[in-house]
């Protein structure tokens, strides 16, 4: 025992972290020693005993933790060592996020009966939790009891030298705390002054802004080891055999240090630390999650969430860690929501209920790719309490953080979900004016392979009929009942009644601004699966709404290449070209057709005077959104056009293809028979261009020209593409792959055995150059991988769906019987959600 001490003294007083061998060596030697008959064995037992207490708090090994505590509890202790595990059980609670257990202790304490040490922690703590008046009353107290102390004539060296040090962490917190929580009043900037000075006075007994810099030096060098190490000579590589660092020791230290001097690394919207916050919560990660899981929830800054809690972190946890930090990081927000709620506004308050909210639902978010259904569910639920409670009031994150979680968790969860969603409040909620309010309703990520888990769905009838009283009610409520009702309708849940009731109700509010009905930011191909009453005709509406809107609203400044925002008019004629059922009507197509051209040449007039590179990017995005509109009119559309009008659509093309504006998928619109083989051929050389807008254009052609024309050539383009997909060709390979999958959903015929297989061979070739579980891969190129894997998945469901249709007896390739292990067998765990959720719904 004497041995154990020595060296977990030594440990304690230098910051030292224990690994879990000596934590185990060290539990067996204190338990066997659990009755010391001397004073001095006795004291040297609880003070490794608190140790211990200590460690597995950082480690969140809360079986061990209470194990020892349960044996120290039960022990005679004198005051000293019950005040300590007093203390150290409130920062369990904390570490453990059970802040209502550490208000409740913090409310019932008397300050002054503690040590100095201990009451500047439990000040540090008060103040974080929103005790802001006793904090402050406390460390005023504190401050004139340690002055007091120092007055004295009969106190010793060692005691002058130990108060001094104390007080100048007495004095850093006090002027910390008058900052965080008075703000920036002239009278209170002279006393933070004031403390700040009585602190640096004090220096030479402690120093906080010296620990700050070793731990400042420490990042910097982890910092310069992490940059990757290039040699200039060819043919040459630099490899790193053995590596070491103690960097991790000096944040340890420095962790250490803050919960010593009872000092938070953040208080309100007053930093510690300033903007080596992020680097001290990387490094903290690479040695102690729980230290860095902690520290991310205190810190009240969702750009540390975003800039730590990246996907390939994601994947270097096992699914045991990522449990851990869901459950972690939910029951944080879960179990506090009454205060969140009470602490609300984080620009007034900016306290850990504040700070919870704030990270936390950035966190969750984000794990939301990463979990499983259960989690998912449960992440559906919290999402909509957060709704009902209007819990998240910084600027625009709830509708962030609904957008996020709608398009992470699978079509399945929310089916499975629906009448939750359907529960929660349809109410307006705290925004700036005239901000748009997203319900979960308006960003619900469906698609048409997975309506089946809709089909399925059981909607409680007294829900459907809340929502049609919904639509009486207030503007905000109307839109936001009817995003829910009109989601109902498309998935086939309403009634014939039903739909005809909803239908009257929508069309019965009318935008003024373009006579379609009055839901806010959807596009307008959304009314050609909604319910509509007899004698509208909603393709005619919308026509004449696309035509007469230039009139009613400024949309040329869409069509301006010194904005950065994609054109919600062009995307307005994509959106309905691609869902309409009828062609344009005549007098309507050919004033389209005008308008188009026009834009252009307001564009191609801009051009000229460009000056930087952005704005000739911009250039191009604008060109090619105008193509992407060109081609999104069916051929019959095409047909239909006035002579004139296609020699003026020619012009049009050929003027954008000297300003550098690939159009092979709007040249398909008006090739000529004799021309074909040309096309084809020159469709195949634009797949091999360099130039990414070249080969994406060529991409879309090629599925264009498979869908649309029936001819000897498509079979071929349709082998070069998926030659260049197997070749993992860049640039343009997701969209190539995008293309792929878009000629097997639209397919209505039997492919040829040939391109079958190619295509199963690309997809088993994919599978395994995209793999990236448990391997260490920087962000972009996890990115770039999950953007590839999730097209893949998408191709591999289409191909599914083929041979359920067109192979004898439903046997599948391996290919496809891989990617189904993928997306929802047993190698789903560690996949992303992005991944998983383009398998669709298939029938038992």
């Amino acid at each position: 025992m004497d041995f154990l001490y020595e060296l977990t003294w030594r440990k304690e007083r230098g910051f030292i972290s224990a690994s879990d061998y000596y934590l185990r060596q060290a539990l067996n030697v204190w338990k066997s020693n659990t009755q010391p008959e001397e004073m001095e064995a006795n004291e040297k037992w609880y003070f490794v005993g608190i140790f211990l207490l200590k460690q597995y708090r950082e480690k969140m090994d809360w079986s061990n933790w209470k194990s020892v505590y349960d044996i120290m509890n039960t022990k005679s202790l004198n005051d000293k060592i019950k005040e300590e595990l007093f203390v150290e059980k409130i920062y369990a609670e904390l570490f453990k996020m059970n802040l209502s257990k550490v208000l409740v202790d913090l409310h019932s304490i008397e300050l002054t009966s503690y040590s100095y040490a201990n009451q500047l922690k439990l000040i540090s703590l008060m103040a974080e939790t929103g005790i802001s008046i006793q904090a402050l009353t406390g460390i005023d107290d504190l401050c004139k009891h340690i002055e007091s102390k120092l007055e004295e004539t009969m106190i010793s060296s060692n005691d002058v030298i130990y108060l001094k040090s104390l007080m100048a962490c007495v004095w850093h917190l006090k002027g910390f705390l008058l900052q965080a929580i008075k703000g920036i009043e002239d009278k209170v900037i002279d006393q933070v002054k004031q403390c700040y000075q009585k602190k640096d006075e004090l220096e030479d007994y402690f120093s906080f802004q010296e620990e700050k810099n070793y731990c400042i030096h420490a990042l910097f060098r982890w910092h310069e080891k992490k940059t990757p190490k290039y040699l200039f000579a060819l043919n040459r590589e630099l490899e790193t055999i053995v590596s070491s660092s103690n960097d991790w020791s000096e944040v340890y230290g420095f962790y250490k240090i803050l919960e010593e001097t009872g000092l938070p690394m953040r208080l309100g919207h007053v930093g510690l630390i300033g903007d080596f916050e992020e680097s001290l919560l990387e490094v903290s990660s690479l040695w102690n999650n729980q230290i860095f899981w902690l520290w991310l929830v205190r810190s009240g800054n969702s750009k540390h969430v975003e800039r730590c809690l990246t996907r390939s972190r994601l994947i270097s946890w096992d699914r045991e860690t990522k449990n851990q930090f869901f459950e972690y990081i939910y029951h944080a927000v879960w179990d506090n929501l009454d205060n969140i709620c009470c602490f609300s506004d984080s620009w007034k308050y900016g306290n850990i209920f504040t700070a919870i909210i704030t990270t936390c639902s950035e966190a969750v978010a984000r794990m939301a790719s990463v979990a499983d259904m259960g989690q998912q569910k449960r992440i559906i639920k919290l999402m909509t309490v957060l709704i009902d409670r209007d819990a998240i009031r910084e600027f625009r994150k709830m509708d962030g953080f609904i957008y996020t979680v709608m398009h992470s968790v699978s079509n399945e969860s929310k089916a499975i979900m629906m009448n939750t969603l359907l529960e929660c409040s349809t109410k307006e909620r705290e925004h700036f004016e005239n901000d748009f309010q997203t319900d979960p309703f308006d960003v619900f990520d469906y698609n048409e392979q997975s309506r089946g888990f809709f089909e399925k769905s059981k909607v409680d009838l007294y829900l459907i009929n809340d929502l049609f009283e919904m639509t009486q009610k207030t503007d905000i409520e109307r839109r936001n009942a009817c995003a829910r009702l009109g989601q109902l309708s498309a998935f086939g849940v309403l009634t014939e009644g039903q739909n005809q009731k909803f239908g009257k109700i929508l069309w019965n509010h009318i935008n003024p601004n373009n006579g379609l009905p009055d839901m806010e930011h959807y596009y307008y191909f959304v009314f050609l699966d909604w319910p509509v009453p007899e004698g509208i005709d909603v393709n005619l509406k919308i026509q004449k709404t696309l035509v007469e809107i230039e009139n009613k609203q400024n949309i040329r400044e869409e069509f301006d290449i010194h904005s950065y925002m994609p054109s919600n008019y062009m995307n307005q004629i994509i959106g309905y070209n691609t869902h309409k059922r009828k062609c344009w009507q005549t007098n309507y197509l050919e004033l389209i057709f005008k308008l188009l051209f026009k834009n252009w040449k307001y564009i191609q007039k801009q051009s000229k005077g460009i000056y930087y590179d952005i704005e000739q990017k911009n250039f191009i995005r604008r060109g090619n959104q105008l193509i992407r509109v060109f081609e999104s009119f069916s051929i019959e559309d095409i047909r239909n056009l006035l002579v004139q009008t296609k020699k003026n659509l020619k012009l049009c093309l050929d003027e954008m293809k000297k300003s550098g504006i690939a159009t092979y998928e709007a040249d398909l619109l008006i090739l000529e028979d004799s021309d074909t083989q040309a096309f084809a051929e020159n469709l195949v050389e634009g797949l091999y261009s360099s130039n990414r807008e070249i080969s994406i254009s060529a991409s879309r052609a090629i599925e264009r020209y498979i869908t649309r024309i029936n001819d000897k050539y498509k079979w071929y383009l349709f082998e070069e593409l998926l030659k260049v997909i197997r070749s993992r060709k860049e640039p343009g390979l997701q969209s190539f792959i995008i293309s792929a999958y878009n000629v097997f959903y639209r397919n209505t015929e039997q492919i040829p055995g040939k391109i079958v297989q190619m295509v199963e061979k690309t997809l088993m070739v994919i599978a395994d150059q995209t793999d990236y579980r448990g391997k260490e891969i920087e962000e972009e190129e996890l990115k770039k991988k999950l953007e590839i894997r999730s097209g893949c998945a998408g191709l591999a469901y289409q191909l599914y769906c083929y041979e359920n249709s067109y192979v004898r007896n439903d046997i599948h390739s391996d290919a496809t019987r891989l990617w189904k292990e993928i997306c929802v067998g047993e190698k789903s765990s560690d996949e992303f959600s992005e991944v998983k959720n383009e398998w669709g719904y298939e029938k038992s």
